[in-house]
């Protein structure tokens, strides 16, 4: 029969599906798990004390390098920072 497929051949078409599925499985198991929720708490105090500091740092009578509006610049490029970081999570 001219039409038959070589059991060889066959074997490999075996093999090749068997090690796609558990790629697939093994990539869809990865994008499925997510984080304790101990890892945003981290994260979220972590961003706080970056906030809290920034403004003590900021809130001094003599800021010899920066002005008022590229404190402002800074504040919002941070919590816009955050912002999209929380969205992303």
């Amino acid at each position: 029969d001219a039409c038959a497929i070589p059991p060889s051949l066959l074997s490999e078409c075996y093999g090749a599906v068997t090690r796609l599925y558990a790629e697939r499985s093994s990539r869809i198991s990865a994008l499925q798990s997510t984080f304790p929720v101990l890892h945003y708490a981290i994260l979220a105090i972590l961003a706080a004390s970056i906030c809290i500091s920034f403004l003590i740092e900021s809130d001094q009578a003599l800021l010899i390098f920066l002005n008022a509006v590229q404190l402002r610049v800074l504040w919002s490029m941070l919590i816009g920072t955050f912002s999209a970081l929380a969205v992303v999570s």
